[in-house]
């Protein structure tokens, strides 16, 4: 018996179009998909991945995402892919590698209501807090104090959660970890039935194996590393 030593197959989006029709009994073994086909197809996965974001954020999704501080500038705008901020942010003072810094510095987050509150929002010097503000479009962090001239070309990193990357394209492989294919064909499949009207039982079918397939990805996908519970509560001398 001879076992294959390449571990490298990921198959194109296109390979996944016709996996998702052939399931629904819309394309056979010996047929391709025509551009039509392929672009609802394309159209309909790329909702799909957006909405499992929603649903459920998987490890890969988190990132970091770094800003530079430039002096008596209050607001950061992040970058358009990313759907959220996660825990602190850590300041690094100008001339440190970000990755191997000396000494960082924890950017507690604040509530909307913590950030109204501030009689002072004209304060410069080291930014401590922040407070995360979400627009139709983008997030934009808002940090207090705001950096002074002391602070310029200084750092501060989030950990963030993005958007999955787009599938327009059929020779692209899909921004997700390898195990999630069967889970995205199945589900695929009934969003195809919807579309060409395929009968509920298969569609019923269909969406209860993409379901079971999904529930295993997600136990996958969760983050492995050891969680921190944090208990927090007020004190007259904390502010909040």
């Amino acid at each position: 018996m001879t076992i294959s030593t390449s571990r490298t197959y990921n198959p194109d989006i296109a390979a996944i179009g016709r996996m998702a029709f052939r399931r629904c009994g819309l394309l056979n073994e010996w047929q391709e998909l025509d551009e039509a086909k392929s672009k609802v197809f394309r159209e309909e996965l790329d909702a799909l991945v957006d909405a499992l974001q929603v649903d459920g954020i998987a490890s890969r999704s988190r990132t970091f995402e770094v800003v530079t501080l430039a002096s008596g500038t209050r607001d950061y705008t992040l970058n358009a892919a990313t759907l959220d901020v996660e825990g602190d942010g850590a300041f690094i003072a100008a001339g440190e590698t970000v990755d191997s810094a000396s000494g960082e510095t924890p950017i507690l987050p604040m509530t909307i209501q913590q950030w109204k509150g501030l009689t002072s929002k004209d304060t410069t010097g080291r930014p401590f807090r922040s407070y995360l503000e979400s627009t139709a479009d983008l997030l934009v962090v808002k940090l207090w104090p705001t950096p002074s001239s002391s602070e310029a070309a200084a750092s501060v990193r989030f950990v963030t959660h993005r958007l999955r990357a787009d599938n327009l394209v059929g020779s692209n492989t899909m921004d997700l970890e390898r195990y999630w294919r069967d889970a995205i064909v199945w589900l695929m499949a009934e969003r195809l039935a919807f579309a060409y009207s395929i009968p509920g039982s298969l569609r019923m079918e269909l969406g209860r194996k993409g379901q079971l397939a999904l529930e295993k990805c997600r136990g996958a996908a969760a983050p492995q590393n050891p969680t921190d519970f944090i208990l927090g509560h007020s004190t007259p001398w904390s502010g909040r």
